[in-house]
């Protein structure tokens, strides 16, 4: 079985081009970490958790965490949300680990495919053999990030600062996608990079 990790930037389309790669292909799994966090965030245990650190009016209606509470608040103080991550990864990556071990038990998965946006940035110690960055310039993150997120300029730059500059993810990965162009272009590059022989054994 191989593994990958997919990462990138923020708004550069990674869920989209996992979506792609997968496409019901049953030998295909994935986990998105993103994902991971947002069940997290629905748990009572781990709802009350974070309360009590970062307050109650992180919660929701129902008592779930409110991301867009949380969210000026993390990255509007590098201390708290280094707290947060310090909270959260340790329980992702074992999640991760744990799914990946169920796919290679199983004896059915070809590729296993993680969606990690911090790959870098969190030091994701789950073992994998290629590592896929999805890239686009700052301007097109800043403005997925204004149109299709709804954020402010200031909280989407201060999400930009507290992640490593796209081209030194870049730099670091074994594949690269740049998704600059539109949906059909980077359809394009998924086929192609489905078929890439370290991905296709």
């Amino acid at each position: 079985m191989i593994t990958a990790c997919l990462t990138g930037g923020i708004a550069t389309g990674k869920t989209l081009l996992v979506g792609l790669l997968a496409d019901g292909d049953e030998e295909v799994a994935v986990f998105d970490c993103d994902a991971s966090v947002h069940l997290l965030f629905s748990e009572p245990v781990w709802a009350a958790r974070l309360a009590d650190e970062f307050g109650t009016e992180i919660l929701a209606a129902d008592g779930s965490i409110d991301r867009a509470r949380l969210r000026p608040l993390a990255f509007g103080n590098p201390m708290l949300r280094r707290r947060l991550e310090h909270l959260l990864h340790p329980e992702v990556r074992h999640r991760c680990a744990l799914a990946v071990a169920r796919a290679r038990a199983s004896g059915r998965v070809r590729l296993f495919l993680i969606e990690v946006p911090l790959l870098y940035e969190s030091g994701f110690d789950v073992a994998r053999d290629y590592e896929i960055v999805l890239a686009a310039s700052l301007a097109t993150q800043r403005d997925r990030l204004r149109r299709k997120r709804g954020l402010n300029d200031e909280v989407a730059e201060r999400i930009l600062t507290a992640q490593l500059p796209i081209l030194e993810k870049v730099r670091r990965a074994h594949l690269v996608v740049w998704n600059e162009g539109s949906i059909p272009c980077l359809k394009r590059q998924a086929s192609c990079l489905k078929r890439h022989p370290w991905l296709s054994p």
